[in-house]
This record gives C-alpha cells, sequence and structure tokens, in this order.
C-alpha cells in the first residue's frame, strides 16, 4: 500500500515550559516512520526600546540556553527515545511564532507540524489567536494537540466534503489525502476511521418560498443532495478500496452522512463518537487574501475538545513569506 512520504516532521515546543513527553511522542513517532525530527523553539523578539540592552548579544544568549535547555530535555528521556543524531535537529529563532513556523516549513521542507494548542483568553480567541493564524495560512498538515502529549489516536473522524460544481477536482483529491495521511501517520490494527459528511439544501428554503407545495418542495431538493452526498461517499470508498487502502484497514473505515449545518453537527459528532482526533481540511474564503481557513472550519475548531489534523488543498500558497 502505497503511503504518504512523511520526511520531515515539526514539533513546536514552549521556549519556557518544555513538555517531555511532547517531544518523547514526536520522537517515537518519527523513529516509528523512519522521518527526521526537527525541534523548533521562537523566543518572543526583544522589544528595541530597550535602549540599554546589547541585543544582539542578548539574542545569542537566549539561543544559546534555549539550546542547552532543551538538549537537557532530550538528554533526560528513556532508551525509547533515542534517535540517531543525524535524523534530530534543534533550532531556536525569535519571531511571532506562526510566522517563523511558516518559514521553517518553507525553509525546510517540512512535511508535518506538530503543536500543542495556545491556551487563550476568549477575546483573543476572537480577535485571532496565534493558531489560528498558523491553520489560515501554514502550507503544510497542523497536528494541534490539546494536551502536550501525542497518544496513538484509535477513534478517528474524518470531515469529508464534495462539491456538485467541480466534484472532480475541488475536494476529491483533499478528501483522499485526509485518509491517506491519517493511515500513515497513526494506523494500527485497533485504530478505525470514520468518513463524515454533513450536508444540507441551501436552496430548499429559497425554493419553498415559490413553490405551490413549499414542503413537497423542500423535502425533494434535501432528498437530492443526501443521494448526491451518498453518491460521493460511495465513490471515495471504491476509490480507497481499489487503489489505496489494503482489505485489513479497510474493514475499519465506515462512514457517516447527517443532515445539518456542519458547524453545529461536527462538534456534536466529536463528542457522541468520544473520536481522539479531527481531521479536517481548509479551505480559502473567495475574494479575502490572507484569511484562508473557512468559516465552518473555524467555527468547529473553537468549539471542539480533541486533537486537530489540519490540511490544506492542493495547490495552497502560503501568503507569509
Amino acid at each position: 500500500m502505497p503511503q504518504p512520504l512523511i520526511r520531515l516532521m515539526l514539533v513546536v515546543t514552549d521556549p519556557v515550559n518544555i513538555t517531555g513527553s511532547l517531544i518523547s511522542d514526536t520522537i517515537r513517532l518519527a523513529i516509528n516512520k523512519e522521518a527526521e525530527l526537527n525541534i523548533l523553539c521562537v523566543l518572543p523578539e526583544i522589544a528595541e526600546h530597550y535602549a540599554s540592552l546589547d541585543i544582539p548579544k542578548t539574542e545569542q544568549s537566549a539561543i544559546s540556553t534555549a539550546r542547552s535547555h532543551l538538549q537537557h530535555h532530550i538528554d533526560a528521556l528513556d532508551t525509547q527515545c533515542n534517535i540517531p543524531a543525524d535524523k534530530l535537529s534543534v533550532d531556536v529563532v525569535f519571531g511571532k511564532p506562526f510566522i517563523e513556523i511558516i518559514r521553517h516549513c518553507k525553509n525546510r521542507k517540512i512535511s508535518l507540524v506538530i503543536k500543542e494548542a495556545t491556551k487563550e483568553s476568549w477575546l483573543r480567541r476572537m480577535l485571532g489567536s496565534s493558531d489560528m493564524h498558523l491553520l489560515r495560512k501554514c502550507p503544510v498538515p497542523v497536528l494541534l494537540l490539546r494536551e502536550p502529549a501525542l497518544p496513538p489516536p484509535e477513534n478517528i473522524l474524518i470531515a469529508v466534503d464534495f462539491d456538485r460544481d467541480d466534484p472532480e477536482l475541488a475536494y476529491d483529491p483533499l478528501n483522499k489525502r485526509m485518509l491517506e495521511l491519517s493511515i500513515a501517520l497513526f494506523d494500527s490494527s485497533t485504530t478505525h476511521y470514520t468518513l463524515l459528511n454533513v450536508y444540507a439544501s441551501p436552496q430548499a428554503g429559497f425554493v419553498g418560498l415559490f413553490a405551490d407545495d413549499p414542503e413537497t418542495a423542500m423535502a425533494s431538493l434535501e432528498a437530492d443532495e443526501k443521494r448526491f452526498k451518498q453518491g460521493e461517499l460511495n465513490m471515495l470508498l471504491h476509490y480507497l478500496q481499489a487503489s489505496y487502502i489494503s482489505p485489513p484497514v479497510f474493514k475499519r473505515v465506515f462512514t457517516s452522512l447527517i443532515q445539518g449545518r456542519a458547524e453545529e453537527q461536527i462538534p456534536r459528532q466529536v463528542q457522541q463518537s468520544g473520536c481522539d482526533l479531527l481531521v479536517m481540511g481548509t479551505v480559502a474564503r473567495t475574494g479575502i487574501p490572507g484569511l484562508l481557513i473557512g468559516n465552518t472550519a473555524e467555527d468547529v475548531l473553537l468549539d471542539i475538545s480533541c486533537n486537530v489534523l489540519a490540511l490544506k488543498p492542493p495547490g495552497f500558497v502560503s501568503p507569509v513569506t
């Protein structure tokens, strides 16, 4: 079974409160996937108005201290985390976290970013947190963790979508990539996957205003939408079974088709299913440069408590340079 190539993982660590469990878990994942691991620590910039400081010298001192601190934690890990020296690297930089992470992804050709979610105040979450900026603008998949650890997920919910206007090109590659990456990273004999599609017929209410029998017209449109989405789910399963997923893995792939609003139903399904990882695609808002995660995805991410793996559609270009 072909797997997405995961060459270099990036784990972002807090410069002060370094969590050994997160580092050890990501090292084990990198060893298991035969990938390289880069540990990145982003220090806050030293304000220029501190005229009494020799800023270049102070920055070099801070970088040296942070590197030593990180290396101390790495050296203290158990023997199961003995990754070859040429497979592990540590970088310490100054700047805004989401900008430096994205630049690092571009410069180092990162395959996956792993980061603990920042604990933000309600107001800061509403105005735009560093994590939301990262999810909007990062060109590679981002695994955002609610806690500073990475236990292997066993119940993975994958939110897939389909486009009537361009079903062949708009979402199919992203839907397939979401499942492929989930399997490549986390598959085990106990892992199971649910492909979830939440559908609604936006035209139903509009048509109902003019139809002689509004209830019948709306029901007909909703039934047609359900048939379309079920057909797309079936086609996705057929592709996966025929060309990608081995029979033992395919037995652990399920589907769920639910009517309603995605921003309401996805968090509800996360809670009801007890899933420990939600996999989502992020799409552009038409005509608004720089805001590159859909309104629905933002609403969902602010209303769930499990880990999230967020992917961009093919052809995405980050606005961060």
